[in-house]
């Protein structure tokens, strides 16, 4: 079972972060893995996307019983999601 993240939950107004990790947990079966590829990351107002750091996720799913098993950040330019993005911002991938 797997849930892949492709930059939605950075489109999510920030008070709606907590709803979010509790309806993406509810849907991994026992032993599913949740991959959330983190964009932004950079120091912007407003959205969306809203700004998003790999902490503030891993603070959504940690405590929910998830565990990151590997962390890529930031993501190679070549793997990221818009290698050359106006904002300058970076992408990181947590499985």
């Amino acid at each position: 079972d797997l849930i892949f993240d492709c930059t939605f939950l950075c489109a999510l107004h920030p008070e709606a972060r907590e709803k979010w990790a509790d309806r993406t947990v509810s849907l991994l079966k026992p032993g599913g893995r949740l991959a959330s590829l983190v964009f932004p990351i950079c120091d912007k107002q407003g959205g969306p996307p809203y700004a998003l750091l790999p902490d503030a996720v891993k603070g959504l799913v940690e405590p929910r019983g998830l565990t990151v098993v590997e962390e890529q950040n930031p993501v190679p330019e070549a793997l990221r999601h818009i290698p050359r993005n106006p904002m300058g911002a970076q992408t990181a991938f947590i499985v």
